[in-house]
Protein backbone atom coordinates (compact mmCIF):
# COMPACT_ATOMS: atom_id res chain seq x y z
CA UNK A 1 0.00 0.00 0.00
CA UNK A 2 1.29 3.23 -0.71
CA UNK A 3 2.18 5.55 2.05
CA UNK A 4 1.57 9.48 1.95
CA UNK A 5 2.53 11.99 4.38
CA UNK A 6 -0.42 14.32 6.03
CA UNK A 7 0.39 17.10 8.22
CA UNK A 8 -3.05 16.85 9.69
CA UNK A 9 -5.26 13.41 10.10
CA UNK A 10 -8.52 14.51 11.92
CA UNK A 11 -11.47 11.49 11.55
CA UNK A 12 -13.98 14.17 11.67
CA UNK A 13 -13.06 16.63 8.92
CA UNK A 14 -11.77 17.08 5.57
CA UNK A 15 -8.75 15.74 4.54
CA UNK A 16 -6.25 16.78 1.48
CA UNK A 17 -2.74 15.64 1.09
CA UNK A 18 -0.22 19.00 0.62
CA UNK A 19 0.39 19.95 -2.78
CA UNK A 20 3.93 17.96 -2.89
CA UNK A 21 2.62 14.23 -1.85
CA UNK A 22 -0.39 15.33 -4.54
CA UNK A 23 2.00 15.27 -7.19
CA UNK A 24 3.73 12.57 -6.60
CA UNK A 25 0.36 10.74 -5.97
CA UNK A 26 -1.34 12.10 -9.39
CA UNK A 27 1.55 12.34 -11.51
CA UNK A 28 4.75 9.62 -10.09
CA UNK A 29 1.82 6.47 -9.13
CA UNK A 30 -1.19 7.95 -10.61
CA UNK A 31 -3.68 7.50 -7.91
CA UNK A 32 -7.51 6.77 -9.05
CA UNK A 33 -10.53 7.42 -7.14
CA UNK A 34 -11.27 4.88 -4.82
CA UNK A 35 -7.75 3.55 -4.67
CA UNK A 36 -6.57 3.07 -0.58
CA UNK A 37 -3.72 4.59 0.61
CA UNK A 38 -1.69 4.94 3.99
CA UNK A 39 -1.42 8.17 5.38
CA UNK A 40 0.99 9.41 8.46
CA UNK A 41 1.70 12.97 9.80
CA UNK A 42 5.05 12.51 11.50
CA UNK A 43 3.63 12.44 15.19
CA UNK A 44 2.79 8.74 15.19
CA UNK A 45 -0.60 9.29 13.98
CA UNK A 46 -1.35 6.85 10.95
CA UNK A 47 -4.73 5.73 8.91
CA UNK A 48 -5.64 3.97 5.94
CA UNK A 49 -7.86 6.20 3.33
CA UNK A 50 -9.68 6.28 0.70
CA UNK A 51 -8.39 8.35 -2.17
CA UNK A 52 -11.00 11.27 -3.95
CA UNK A 53 -8.74 12.95 -7.00
CA UNK A 54 -9.22 15.75 -8.35
CA UNK A 55 -7.33 17.52 -11.42
CA UNK A 56 -4.91 19.45 -8.53
CA UNK A 57 -5.89 17.70 -5.29
CA UNK A 58 -6.36 14.34 -3.29
CA UNK A 59 -8.35 14.20 -0.80
CA UNK A 60 -8.66 11.31 1.74
CA UNK A 61 -12.02 9.52 3.82
CA UNK A 62 -10.53 7.59 6.49
CA UNK A 63 -10.96 3.84 7.11
CA UNK A 64 -11.36 2.39 9.98
CA UNK A 65 -9.51 4.10 13.46
CA UNK A 66 -6.34 6.38 13.56
CA UNK A 67 -3.92 4.49 15.01
CA UNK A 68 -1.50 5.71 17.18
CA UNK A 69 2.18 4.45 17.15
CA UNK A 70 4.57 4.54 19.83
CA UNK A 71 7.08 6.91 20.75
CA UNK A 72 11.09 5.32 19.93
CA UNK A 73 11.90 4.49 23.59
CA UNK A 74 15.30 6.28 23.09
CA UNK A 75 16.13 9.21 21.29
CA UNK A 76 19.32 9.41 19.60
CA UNK A 77 20.15 12.91 18.91
CA UNK A 78 23.33 14.13 16.50
CA UNK A 79 24.82 17.18 16.36
CA UNK A 80 27.27 17.83 13.10
CA UNK A 81 28.99 19.43 11.16
CA UNK A 82 27.36 20.02 7.39
CA UNK A 83 29.15 17.79 4.72
CA UNK A 84 30.10 19.23 1.28
CA UNK A 85 28.08 19.33 -1.41
CA UNK A 86 24.64 17.33 -1.50
CA UNK A 87 26.79 14.58 1.07
CA UNK A 88 24.25 16.47 3.52
CA UNK A 89 21.28 14.94 1.95
CA UNK A 90 22.53 11.88 1.75
CA UNK A 91 23.59 12.43 5.49
CA UNK A 92 19.83 12.68 6.58
CA UNK A 93 18.49 10.04 4.31
CA UNK A 94 20.32 7.68 6.31
CA UNK A 95 20.13 9.19 10.01
CA UNK A 96 16.46 9.22 9.23
CA UNK A 97 16.29 5.68 8.03
CA UNK A 98 18.42 4.33 10.69
CA UNK A 99 16.05 5.75 13.38
CA UNK A 100 18.26 9.25 14.60
CA UNK A 101 15.71 11.36 16.32
CA UNK A 102 17.08 14.80 15.52
CA UNK A 103 20.05 16.09 13.76
CA UNK A 104 21.35 19.46 14.07
CA UNK A 105 23.99 21.17 12.11
CA UNK A 106 26.27 23.13 13.86
CA UNK A 107 29.09 25.69 12.82
CA UNK A 108 32.18 24.60 13.47
CA UNK A 109 36.02 26.32 13.35
CA UNK A 110 37.15 24.56 10.58
CA UNK A 111 33.58 23.62 9.25
CA UNK A 112 33.69 24.17 5.37
CA UNK A 113 29.96 24.60 4.51
CA UNK A 114 28.34 27.91 6.09
CA UNK A 115 24.66 27.95 5.38
CA UNK A 116 21.41 29.46 6.34
CA UNK A 117 19.18 27.28 7.92
CA UNK A 118 16.32 29.10 7.40
CA UNK A 119 13.46 29.29 4.07
CA UNK A 120 14.53 26.93 1.01
CA UNK A 121 17.32 25.26 2.63
CA UNK A 122 14.87 24.20 5.94
CA UNK A 123 12.29 23.83 3.49
CA UNK A 124 14.89 21.14 1.87
CA UNK A 125 15.87 19.64 4.52
CA UNK A 126 11.74 19.10 6.15
CA UNK A 127 11.27 17.39 2.47
CA UNK A 128 14.26 14.88 2.85
CA UNK A 129 13.23 13.65 6.10
CA UNK A 130 9.40 13.49 4.99
CA UNK A 131 10.09 11.69 1.87
CA UNK A 132 12.80 9.04 3.75
CA UNK A 133 9.81 8.00 6.31
CA UNK A 134 7.86 7.59 3.73
CA UNK A 135 10.19 5.20 2.48
CA UNK A 136 11.48 3.33 5.54
CA UNK A 137 7.67 3.54 6.86
CA UNK A 138 8.79 5.97 9.78
CA UNK A 139 5.97 7.27 11.54
CA UNK A 140 7.99 10.13 13.88
CA UNK A 141 9.67 12.78 11.85
CA UNK A 142 13.34 13.14 12.16
CA UNK A 143 13.99 16.46 12.96
CA UNK A 144 16.46 18.63 11.41
CA UNK A 145 17.65 22.27 13.24
CA UNK A 146 20.11 24.93 12.89
CA UNK A 147 22.74 25.58 12.04
CA UNK A 148 23.90 26.60 15.04
CA UNK A 149 27.59 27.50 16.83
CA UNK A 150 28.83 24.75 18.75
CA UNK A 151 29.50 26.48 21.91
CA UNK A 152 25.54 27.89 21.91
CA UNK A 153 24.35 24.56 21.08
CA UNK A 154 26.20 22.65 23.70
CA UNK A 155 24.41 24.26 26.84
CA UNK A 156 21.56 23.17 25.78
CA UNK A 157 22.23 19.79 25.50
CA UNK A 158 20.91 16.62 27.77
CA UNK A 159 23.39 13.94 29.68
CA UNK A 160 25.14 11.90 28.48
CA UNK A 161 26.82 13.67 25.60
CA UNK A 162 29.50 12.00 23.38
CA UNK A 163 31.80 13.30 20.57
CA UNK A 164 33.85 11.41 17.92
CA UNK A 165 37.19 11.34 18.60
CA UNK A 166 39.21 10.01 15.95
CA UNK A 167 42.38 10.07 18.39
CA UNK A 168 41.26 6.90 19.64
CA UNK A 169 39.72 6.25 23.36
CA UNK A 170 36.63 3.84 24.01
CA UNK A 171 35.36 2.50 21.37
CA UNK A 172 30.92 3.40 21.07
CA UNK A 173 30.08 0.03 21.05
CA UNK A 174 32.15 -0.62 24.47
CA UNK A 175 30.11 2.62 25.61
CA UNK A 176 27.34 1.15 25.17
CA UNK A 177 27.60 -1.97 27.12
CA UNK A 178 29.07 -0.27 30.10
CA UNK A 179 26.45 3.04 30.11
CA UNK A 180 23.26 2.63 32.54
CA UNK A 181 20.11 2.69 30.60
CA UNK A 182 18.67 6.07 29.31
CA UNK A 183 16.42 7.69 27.42
CA UNK A 184 18.57 10.08 25.17
CA UNK A 185 22.35 10.40 24.20
CA UNK A 186 23.53 13.75 22.07
CA UNK A 187 26.73 13.33 19.87
CA UNK A 188 29.19 15.38 18.46
CA UNK A 189 30.30 14.87 15.08
CA UNK A 190 33.01 17.29 13.81
CA UNK A 191 33.98 18.10 10.14
CA UNK A 192 36.92 16.35 8.35
CA UNK A 193 39.50 18.73 9.65
CA UNK A 194 38.40 17.68 13.28
CA UNK A 195 37.35 19.54 16.13
CA UNK A 196 39.77 22.62 17.30
CA UNK A 197 41.46 21.82 20.38
CA UNK A 198 39.49 24.91 21.97
CA UNK A 199 36.29 23.42 20.91
CA UNK A 200 37.31 19.96 22.37
CA UNK A 201 38.06 21.72 25.73
CA UNK A 202 34.50 23.34 25.64
CA UNK A 203 33.17 19.78 24.88
CA UNK A 204 35.26 18.06 27.99
CA UNK A 205 34.01 21.49 30.30
CA UNK A 206 30.27 20.54 29.45
CA UNK A 207 30.99 16.87 30.66
CA UNK A 208 31.23 15.32 27.07
CA UNK A 209 33.09 11.83 26.77
CA UNK A 210 35.21 10.88 23.38
CA UNK A 211 34.39 7.63 21.68
CA UNK A 212 35.84 6.00 19.11
CA UNK A 213 33.83 5.08 15.71
CA UNK A 214 36.65 2.65 14.68
CA UNK A 215 39.97 2.28 13.40
CA UNK A 216 39.77 4.71 10.41
CA UNK A 217 39.03 8.47 9.73
CA UNK A 218 35.55 8.81 8.50
CA UNK A 219 33.93 11.14 6.43
CA UNK A 220 31.08 13.30 8.20
CA UNK A 221 27.78 11.00 6.79
CA UNK A 222 29.70 8.10 7.07
CA UNK A 223 30.43 8.70 11.05
CA UNK A 224 26.97 9.77 11.52
CA UNK A 225 25.55 6.34 9.92
CA UNK A 226 27.90 4.01 11.96
CA UNK A 227 27.09 5.79 14.86
CA UNK A 228 23.91 5.39 14.16
CA UNK A 229 23.67 1.95 13.51
CA UNK A 230 25.62 0.90 16.44
CA UNK A 231 23.19 2.81 18.93
CA UNK A 232 20.53 0.72 17.04
CA UNK A 233 22.37 -2.61 17.39
CA UNK A 234 21.29 -2.57 20.79
CA UNK A 235 18.21 -0.76 20.79
CA UNK A 236 16.38 -3.72 18.11
CA UNK A 237 15.44 -6.04 21.01
CA UNK A 238 13.13 -2.94 21.84
CA UNK A 239 9.78 -3.19 20.35
CA UNK A 240 6.94 -1.03 20.17
CA UNK A 241 3.39 -1.95 20.33
CA UNK A 242 0.46 0.23 19.43
CA UNK A 243 -0.76 2.35 21.90
CA UNK A 244 -4.29 3.81 21.73
CA UNK A 245 -5.75 6.55 24.57
CA UNK A 246 -2.57 7.28 25.90
CA UNK A 247 -1.67 3.55 26.62
CA UNK A 248 1.64 1.87 25.22
CA UNK A 249 3.82 -0.80 25.69
CA UNK A 250 7.40 -1.63 25.07
CA UNK A 251 8.88 -4.61 25.28
CA UNK A 252 12.41 -5.27 26.32
CA UNK A 253 14.60 -8.53 25.50
CA UNK A 254 18.01 -9.39 26.97
CA UNK A 255 20.69 -7.88 25.11
CA UNK A 256 23.07 -10.80 25.64
CA UNK A 257 26.12 -11.70 28.03
CA UNK A 258 27.42 -9.15 28.33
CA UNK A 259 24.84 -6.36 29.27
CA UNK A 260 21.06 -5.83 29.90
CA UNK A 261 18.33 -2.78 29.24
CA UNK A 262 15.87 -3.06 32.23
CA UNK A 263 13.99 -0.57 30.50
CA UNK A 264 14.13 2.85 28.73
CA UNK A 265 11.54 5.23 28.48
CA UNK A 266 11.11 8.28 25.46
Amino acid sequence: MDRYYCDMIDASGDIELPDDQVHHALHVKRLRDGEEIEIFDGHGRVATARVKTGKNCVGCDILGEIRLSAPPPFSLHIATAIPKADRSEHLLESASQLGVHTVTWIDCRYSVVKVDGSGAKATKWRRIAIESAKQCRRNWLMNVEGPIPLDRYLPGCGSPVLFADPSGGLHLNDWMIARTPCAGVTLFIGPEGGFSPEEIQVLLAHGAQGVSLGVHILRVETAVSAAAAIFGRWLMPLTHTQFHDGISGIKVANLGTTSKLASMSS
